[in-house]
């Protein structure tokens, strides 16, 4: 096996989510994505076959607002992976692309950043990268287990967040919890569709979000001058207006003098 890589690739921008108390969060977000050509010997002498095989991981930090205190700068907010992997289908004599999405398990580390749309937001990015490197790819089942249904609200979140991605499944009934668990029927990487994102969340890129910081800065900094400047024309004023009031309190005793 002669492996090529193709190259691994990182790209970095903020994500900032506004939760049900109208407080603004901030996210650091590292994508890493990697591609890479496998070259085998095939069963036909002199023949090669060329598979790829991808990976992304999405990581999201938490970089500034009301949870600082808790979990300070950088404490992991979530993570989401997806893998293309390549197998030999015996039936179909042919080979085949499978990936990985998830194993049932997408979660928000901080409670107060659940249910805000950020698990659909970066399960969507998996899927986008699904799209570009395998469209025609089937996706691996999905399997749903029954620790993640602790409750009814619980296992309805869950079951309801795949489906909005296109999924379907086969579901069971556990410890009297009807569709607790459950697998994923077969469907294919073009077939999944992509959720309408939050209104709650802001998409900022890095470029953008330096721009914007900097141009914050300068606004800052042109009102801070201006500020000083006042300030400045206050003491100007006030001095003036001390000298003025010592000039007529010299005259006063001056005058007193004179009257005695």
């Amino acid at each position: 096996m002669n492996d090529a890589t193709k190259g691994t690739r990182v790209h970095v921008n903020f994500v900032r989510v506004t939760d049900r108390e109208g407080e603004r969060h901030l996210l650091l977000v590292t994508t890493e994505s990697s591609l890479r050509d496998r070259t085998l010997q095939s069963s036909a002498p002199g023949q090669l076959t060329s598979l790829t095989d991808a990976k992304i991981q999405i990581k999201a930090h938490y970089l500034d607002g009301s949870l600082l205190q808790k979990h300070g700068v950088g404490g992991l907010v979530g993570e989401f992976a997806g893998k293309l992997e390549t197998g030999w289908i015996t039936g179909a004599e042919a080979w085949r692309h499978h990936v990985r999405l998830s194993n049932g398990f997408v979660l928000i580390e901080q409670l107060k950043l659940r249910n805000l749309g950020l698990g659909t937001y970066f399960f969507a990015q998996v899927v986008l990268w699904a799209r570009q490197v395998a469209p025609q790819g089937d996706v691996q089942a999905i399997k749903l287990s029954v620790h993640q249904a602790r409750d009814a609200e619980a296992r309805d979140r869950r079951n309801a967040f795949y489906e909005r991605f296109g999924f379907t499944f086969e579901y069971r009934t556990v410890n009297g919890i009807d569709r607790a668990e459950g697998s994923s029927l077969p469907i294919s990487v073009s077939d999944l569709t992509i959720p309408n994102i939050s209104e709650r969340i802001e998409v900022l890129p890095l470029q953008k979000f330096l721009e914007k910081h900097f141009d914050d800065l300068r606004e800052e900094r042109d009102y801070v001058a201006s500020e000083v400047q006042r300030y400045e024309r206050v003491v100007k004023d006030h001095i003036t207006m001390c000298r003025e009031t010592n000039w007529i309190v010299d005259l006063g005793r001056l005058v007193y003098r004179f009257c005695r």
